[in-house]
C-alpha cells in the first residue's frame, strides 16, 4: 500500500490542522502517539503497534524479546539517557523532549486521515528553529490506531516500517542470527554442489539423492567453470548422505524436481519452533534463498533474503 487517502479527506484534514484542530484522546492518531511514547508498560505499547509486529514479537527467543520490549519503552529509554518526554500543560505542542535546559517541541503541522489510515506530520522545534520533520503513518486495526511507519524526509537513513519482517531482524539475538547464518550457508553450499553436479552430469541433471554428491566428490566430478577440480567444494564427509537430515537444530529436506522450474528444492525448518529457530528457509535452482517466520515450511512464494541475510522489499511501494 502507499496510503491511499482520498483528495477530499486530505483537504478537509489539512484545513483542520492548519486552523489549530488537535485531538489528543487515545482513540485518535495524536493521542495514540502520545500514549505510545509515554507508555511505561509493554502492554500499552502493543496496543498501538501493528498486530503483525506483536505476533512476531511473541515468537522471539526470551533474550531477543526482552531487548525488543526495552527498545519500545521510549520514555524509559530516554530517561536512562538523561532526557525526559512529556505532554505540555499549555498544549503548545504534542510532546516536549527535555535534556537539562535544552528542550525540543514536537508539533503537529498536518493531520491527514480517511478513517482507516492516517498521517501525522511532526515538526521538531528547538530554540525557535525547525530541527527536522518526521512523518508518522498509522492504520486502524482491531478498533485502535496503530503506528505502522516512520519517515524522516531528507535524512539519509532507512524508513522504519514496523510491520515489515526486516524491522524485527534488528532485535534478533546473536545466537539466533548465527544459527540462521549457518542454515543459509548450508543452503548455498548445497546449491553450489548441485549446480556443479548438473554441469558435470548433463545427461542426469540434478541427483535424485544427495548421497550422489558424495560419490561425485570422491570421483572428482565437481569442477569449476574452467574445468579444473574445485578444492573449495565441501569434502565428502561434510555432505549430507540422505535427502532428509538434521543439522544445527534444523530439519533439511531435499526434493529433486521440486523446484519452481522442475529443478530441485531444499527446505530447512526448525526442529523445535521458537527454541531451535524462528524462521524456515527455502532454496531451489535459482539460488535465491527465501524465508518465513511462520511456523511452516518455506516455499517459492516467500520473500527472498538479500546478501545481508535480511528480508528484501523492506519499503512499502
Amino acid at each position: 500500500m502507499r496510503h491511499g487517502l482520498g483528495i477530499a479527506w486530505l483537504l478537509v484534514f489539512v484545513g483542520l490542522a492548519a486552523n489549530g484542530f488537535s485531538s489528543t484522546t487515545a482513540d485518535a492518531p495524536q493521542g495514540t502517539l502520545q500514549e505510545l511514547v509515554l507508555a511505561s508498560d509493554i502492554k500499552t505499547v502493543e496496543n498501538h503497534l501493528p498486530t503483525a509486529l506483536t505476533d512476531r514479537m511473541r515468537k522471539l527467543d526470551p533474550t531477543a524479546r526482552q531487548r525488543f520490549e526495552q527498545a519500545l519503552l521510549i520514555s524509559k529509554t530516554l530517561k536512562q539517557a538523561g532526557a525526559e518526554v512529556a505532554v505540555p500543560d499549555d498544549g503548545h505542542a504534542l510532546l516536549v523532549l527535555k535534556r537539562g535546559d535544552d528542550a525540543t517541541d514536537v508539533k503537529v503541522t498536518r493531520e491527514i486521515s480517511n478513517g482507516g489510515e492516517a498521517l501525522l506530520v511532526l515538526d521538531l522545534i528547538r530554540s525557535g528553529q525547525s530541527n527536522g520533520t518526521i512523518m508518522v503513518w498509522l492504520r486502524m486495526e482491531d478498533g485502535a490506531w496503530r503506528v505502522t511507519e516512520l519517515q524522516q524526509p531528507g535524512f539519509r537513513g532507512d524508513d522504519i516500517v514496523l510491520d515489515d519482517p526486516a524491522f524485527m531482524e534488528r532485535f534478533q539475538s546473536p545466537e539466533q542470527a548465527q544459527s540462521d547464518s549457518n542454515v543459509v550457508s548450508m543452503l548455498w553450499t548445497l546449491n553450489y554442489q548441485l549446480i556443479s553436479y548438473r554441469q558435470a552430469n548433463p545427461d542426469i541433471g540434478f541427483p535424485s539423492n544427495l548421497a550422489d554428491l558424495n560419490t561425485a566428490q570422491k570421483l572428482g566430478a565437481i569442477t569449476s567453470d574452467d574445468g579444473e577440480e574445485d578444492d573449495s567444494a565441501e569434502s565428502a564427509d561434510k555432505s549430507p548422505s540422505t535427502n532428509d537430515f538434521v543439522q544445527g537444530g534444523y530439519a533439511f529436506h531435499y526434493v529433486a524436481g521440486g523446484g519452481e522450474h522442475g529443478g530441485y528444492s531444499i527446505t530447512a525448518r526448525p526442529t523445535e519452533y521458537g527454541k531451535t529457530g524462528t524462521r524456515s528457509f527455502y532454496v531451489d535452482e535459482s539460488a535465491v534463498v527465501r524465508s518465513t517466520i511462520e511456523n511452516r515450511e518455506a516455499n517459492a512464494s516467500d520473500p527472498p533474503l538479500n546478501p545481508r541475510g535480511v528480508y528484501a522489499g523492506a519499503h512499502i511501494d
